[in-house]
């Protein structure tokens, strides 16, 4: 293989990582792998793509050095298609630290020249819609990370932390309470929807589901579902039935909706 030959090929790491996102993706419940010893689908899923990451870490130290793209066989298409894998990874793993770095390397890939990820105001500026989006994902992701009552307490100082980095790097406050945020974050969801129709851009599912979940809150009433449904039945005029994770949402809160109003 071309990595036998070439311990540098990361066009090949690469390509193996995402065999390994494939493996995430298609998992099924494998039934007991030994007798007495349930194997669930979580953890062999968990599993996967924490290699897939490491692979992805790998060839972008290939990919990220002078002359690593033709060392390793690559080009900047390969590489944002890798950053793009590996911030979903890193995402649905819960690991925003990971993520993180993902996005802010696609951001410095992406710019017309230099840019220093770590000034907010730059970023807004001149980062892409998608990178935009993604960012205040992570923030809306680690301020439910804090408010969750069931997290370790040894993990609560670093998510914490975690918190107050994130919410800096996407111009928020983190002095700001949990629930006082829920008001900037859909402030700002909604100018990225208007900002995506006004430039004609495909806004995401993501942005539509986020919006929904913050209309929701904990409560679930009558008026809170409404505003979700509104959202979800934007986002399906944007996307179509080809969308079936917005199509399932939204049949979910229509059933919600009927039974709030059967009470």
């Amino acid at each position: 293989t071309h990595l036998q030959a070439n311990q540098y090929d990361a066009k090949s790491i690469y390509t193996m990582g995402n065999l390994f996102g494939e493996m995430a993706e298609g998992l099924v419940l494998l039934g007991r792998s030994a007798p007495g010893e349930e194997v669930t689908t979580p953890i062999r899923r968990k599993q996967a793509r924490v290699a897939q990451i490491k692979l992805y870490q790998r060839a972008f130290e290939i990919w990220d050095r002078p002359g690593g793209l033709a060392l390793g066989r690559g080009s900047p298409g390969l590489v944002i298609d890798m950053l793009d894998r590996w911030i979903d990874a890193g995402t649905e793993l819960g690991d925003l630290r990971t993520a993180r770095f993902a996005n802010d390397r696609a951001i410095e890939s992406e710019a017309d020249g230099p840019i220093d990820v770590r000034d907010p105001q730059a970023v807004a500026a001149r980062a892409s819609w998608k990178r935009r989006r993604i960012r205040t994902e992570f923030a809306i992701r680690v301020v439910r990370a804090d408010a969750d009552r069931t997290t370790p307490k040894g993990m609560r100082a670093f998510v914490a932390q975690e918190r107050a980095i994130i919410l800096r790097a996407d111009r928020f406050d983190p002095n700001k309470s949990n629930a006082a945020l829920r008001g900037d974050f859909l402030a700002r969801l909604e100018a990225l929807e208007k900002e995506a129709a006004a430039k004609g851009l495909l806004a995401d599912e993501q942005l539509f589901l986020e919006q929904a979940a913050l209309h929701l809150g904990k409560g679930g009433g009558v008026e809170q579902v409404e505003r979700a449904l509104r959202v979800m039945r934007r986002g399906l005029r944007v996307h179509g039935s080809a969308a079936l994770q917005l199509q399932r949402e939204h049949d979910d809160l229509q059933r919600r909706l009927r039974a709030a109003r059967g009470r």
